[in-house]
């Protein structure tokens, strides 16, 4: 009988020593989250405060001759204006400008579509590499790069030959950069810019759409599709199978 009462207070004893190393274990556990939780918080919160951070800084029409008569090139400046240098950046622009002469309104088989270029997203991830001019650079913290000048011989050439048919007042230039930041497992960064050039004044405005960096851009390719839908929605007719194909495609494989 004092064996049986024994080995009960033994197993109980045991249990409850159990019990307590369990929730020691499960203390243990939780306080090694908290404390990667917290790690992981206060690394992304340096990150966002220390990363670099690509905006446009200038943009300058220079004039220029060629035989075709009176052009200019266009000059853009960006600056990184964040406390880190930036990684694996690169950056595109359409040769010659972009393929856009702003038309007012521009019409895709009589339906008025928003009056910008394509994003330069789907430029650069749809072009062909003959259709780009790419490079690839490094900018310091505060430092500032100017882009590969563009050419707007062939883009003035094209407008003067179409400028009375097709009502046209502007041209556009459109481009993208590219890039990480120097921290580990950062997600990749992208600043769009886009701007109206009036060749007439030499006056540089920009496009409503596409001046916009990482989510801001997310958004604004919404905003811009949601103009499209609605676009055809008041022409009554269906939006093309392709322009839905590209808007699914780009929210893909954008950064």
């Amino acid at each position: 009988m004092l064996s049986q009462v024994h080995n009960c207070r033994k197993f109980k004893d045991d249990k409850r020593a159990v019990t307590i190393a369990l929730i020691a274990l499960v203390a243990s556990i939780a306080s090694a989250y908290y404390t990667y939780d917290q790690a992981d918080i206060a690394n992304r919160a340096l990150t966002e405060v220390q990363r670099a951070f690509i905006v446009v800084d200038d943009i300058q029409l220079e004039k220029t001759n060629s035989t075709n008569g009176d052009t200019f090139s266009v000059n853009i400046k960006i600056k990184n204006s964040g406390a880190t240098p930036t990684k694996n950046l690169s950056y595109f622009i359409p040769r010659g400008g972009a393929p856009f002469f702003g038309q007012i309104p521009p019409k895709s088989n009589d339906v008025g579509l928003p009056n910008v270029p394509n994003d330069p997203a789907f430029i650069f991830y749809a072009g062909g590499i003959n259709d780009l001019s790419r490079s690839f650079a490094v900018v310091g913290p505060q430092g500032r790069l100017l882009l590969d000048p563009i050419d707007f011989d062939h883009v003035m050439t094209s407008f003067r030959a179409h400028k009375e048919q097709l009502k046209l007042e502007k041209a556009a230039i459109v481009g993208a950069i590219i890039y990480n930041d120097i921290f580990p497992r950062s997600q990749r960064h992208i600043t769009k810019f886009c701007y109206f050039i009036y060749p007439d004044t030499g006056k540089t405005d920009e496009c409503g759409f596409w001046n916009c960096t990482d989510n801001e851009c997310i958004r604004d390719s919404e905003a811009y599709n949601d103009a499209l839908r609605a676009s055809y929605k008041t022409a009554g007719k269906d939006i093309p199978k392709a322009m839905l194909a590209r808007m699914d495609w780009l929210q893909k494989v954008e950064p």
